[in-house]
């Protein structure tokens, strides 16, 4: 059970951020947000492709690149370092997804921007140990909706019923990351439960934060039961072209 909850968490955090390869947090990756180097500002990077910037809450261009601070529950740190490699566009559906890289060919998505919804698919998915998941779905920020709006997904893990409870939380508020004020941002909470015998049971919550032109700044999950930490992430540095 430990490991399945441990796999429907990274592939949540998967589909929201492209995770790559890791590497150990140094003194030398200290380039917040907006402080030069690789870093876009509270405003994101600049360019001209204004369709990639159709979800402005959730960003999908062509070469965009995010660094991560992820501490564990154990208290370990280290960064996860992202590169978006556009391939080509597909349908799923009957929808227009952009096939997308993160990892060198091995970390494939699909995303789709509709209204303000994002959603991202992973199909024929790889999780932790090797562990096949035929498909994921993942809509984790519905930017025009109010605060207030709730949704669910479910998914397939391991053959177990994962439940996503979304709800926003609120919107246009600032949040500060790494002493960086972001403002028009968009806070998001997850509830993952498993069913069992048509029950579900919690298991994890979620604190997502999306800022407006960068994406997510922000998320941190604690055990439902015990509320003890079981990740944090928080954005070192971005550029969007």
């Amino acid at each position: 059970m430990i490991r399945t909850i441990r796999l429907l968490l990274l592939l949540v955090f998967a589909g929201i951020t492209f995770t790559s390869c890791e590497k150990e947090l140094s003194e030398e990756n200290g380039n917040l947000p907006g402080i030069g180097g690789n870093g876009g500002g509270n405003g994101g990077g600049g360019g001209s492709n204004a369709n990639c910037k159709s979800c402005v809450y959730q960003p999908w261009c062509d070469g965009m690149e995010y660094t991560y601070i992820d501490t564990s529950g154990s208290g370990s740190v280290s960064t996860a370092n992202q590169t978006l490699d556009l391939l080509s566009d597909t349908t799923i559906d009957g929808k227009s997804f952009q096939k997308t890289d993160a990892g060198s060919g091995s970390e494939i998505t699909y995303h789709n921007c509709t209204n303000g919804v994002t959603l991202v698919v992973a199909l024929n998915a790889t999780g932790a140990g090797g562990t096949q998941v035929a498909r994921l779905n993942s809509t984790f920020i519905k930017e025009n909706e109010p605060v207030g709006t709730t949704w669910q997904e479910i998914n397939t893990v391991s053959g177990q019923d994962a439940i996503y409870d979304y709800e926003i939380v609120a919107k246009n508020i600032t949040h500060t990351v790494l002493g960086v004020d972001f403002p028009d941002v968009i806070h998001v909470h997850q509830t993952l439960s498993i069913d069992l015998l048509g029950t579900p049971f919690p298991q994890a919550e979620t604190d997502y934060y999306f800022a407006k032109d960068v994406g997510l700044i922000e998320a941190y999950t604690v055990d439902a039961i015990f509320g003890q930490p079981q990740l944090h992430r928080v954005l070192q540095s971005y550029h969007i072209p």
